[in-house]
């Protein structure tokens, strides 16, 4: 039975962080949570036969801000995708995003009984001045207080961390994750600060209200944050994720190994391996609710990727992760001396049968990818 990832997206917010090119809104509306509950329950009706055989591994509510949800929206919404795809494996990952802002101490209690085994705290920053920079609407001590009180239920939290901001540090860097690893988080997702054309904060940099660090001292943080992690016992598991032993996200895993997994919502892709079809939803709520309340998929686009697109999205997923491709596979698509090339300069390195960029080398993988393909 082959394994399937359910990707859920929520995507409202209270306002609109000013680097974030996700697609979300800015509304406070309960009425629309329950119409979009509602479209998302028909969307899994839909879709359910294309995924039909299925075994569910991984439930994932992200955003946006699912925290922004009542808590009765969000149980009503797992309760009809668990009825639709009833193949759930009793150890299946159920993960909820929560902004510290929007989540309450109690909710951590009601989203266990609701069923959610995994939370996902959007912290950032344990710094109120890189919040504020930001444009984050929670403070540092909301931020610890959900953490605090994440743990208590949670036996698998995870929290995220951007660095490489305006006038960032060693000392920011490190206070942070230090934080990170005494309140007893199991995960963490180190992003570097990028900037998309389209973001607000991004027409800031570029009119030079602030500047962002050099690319060789971004190099140094990006191995500091690793060589501080490993040595308080986290596996870098992934080019940006670093988690304890057996917390390992087995949602995000799927995608960075090309497991199918369906997308569900606004904007939420999915990904048919059977088919080698990838398919985005409508980004729009109008034309998204339009098409679901006609029993369509709710496509804005579907494409299948021809034999050189599927190939090199094999090299670059399994080359951001430390189980790497195997060496036979790997020569295959890039040539034999073109591998031995790369491993004899440092920038690959054998680990059994399989290739792996050396940890050493991560920060360059983007480099590495295009001398392999």
């Amino acid at each position: 039975m082959s394994n399937l990832r359910i990707y859920v997206h929520i995507p409202f917010c209270v306002s609109r962080c000013p680097y974030c090119d996700f697609v979300s809104f800015a509304i406070r509306d309960e009425e629309l949570y329950q119409k979009y509950v509602g479209a998302v329950c028909r969307e899994a009706e839909i879709r359910k036969e294309e995924f039909r055989g299925m075994r569910v591994i991984s439930i994932y509510f992200g955003g946006g801000t699912p925290s922004i949800f009542p808590a009765y929206l969000l149980e009503n919404l797992l309760d009809c995708i668990t009825k639709n795809f009833p193949h759930i494996h009793r150890h299946s990952e159920i993960t909820i995003e929560v902004n510290p802002a929007t989540v309450e101490r109690e909710n951590f209690a009601v989203y266990k009984k609701a069923g959610f085994n995994r939370v996902s705290i959007g912290v950032q920053s344990l710094d109120d001045a890189v919040l504020r920079f930001l444009g984050r609407i929670h403070s540092a001590k909301n931020a610890l207080d959900s953490l605090e009180e994440a743990v208590k239920f949670f036996e698998n939290v995870s929290a995220d961390l951007i660095w490489g901001v305006m006038d960032d540090s060693d000392k920011r860097i490190l206070s942070d994750l230090s934080e990170f690893v005494k309140m007893g988080v199991s995960h963490l997702s180190t992003y570097l600060l990028t900037l998309e054309e389209e973001v607000p904060l991004y027409k800031r940099w570029i009119g030079g209200e602030f500047k962002l660090p050099e690319e060789e001292v971004l190099e140094k943080w990006y191995y500091l944050i690793s060589d501080f992690l490993e040595s308080k016992g986290f596996i870098h598991y992934e080019i940006s994720n670093f988690a304890r032993k057996g917390k390992f996200s087995v949602h995000n895993w799927g995608y960075w190994i090309r497991d199918p997994y369906l997308g569900l919502g606004v904007a939420a892709h999915s990904f048919n391996i059977e088919k080698n079809r990838r398919c985005e939803n409508y980004r729009e709520l109008r034309k998204y609710f339009s098409a679901v309340n006609e029993g369509k998929y709710p496509f804005e686009m579907s494409e299948n990727l021809d034999e050189n697109e599927a190939i090199f999205e094999k090299v670059w997923l399994s080359l951001r992760t430390n189980s790497g491709i195997s060496e036979e596979l790997l020569s295959e698509i890039a040539g034999k001396e073109k591998v031995k090339e790369l491993i004899w300069s440092g920038l690959l390195k054998r680990r059994g049968k399989r290739i792996i960029v050396h940890p050493g080398k991560w920060f360059q993988q983007e480099a590495i990818i295009k001398a392999l393909t």
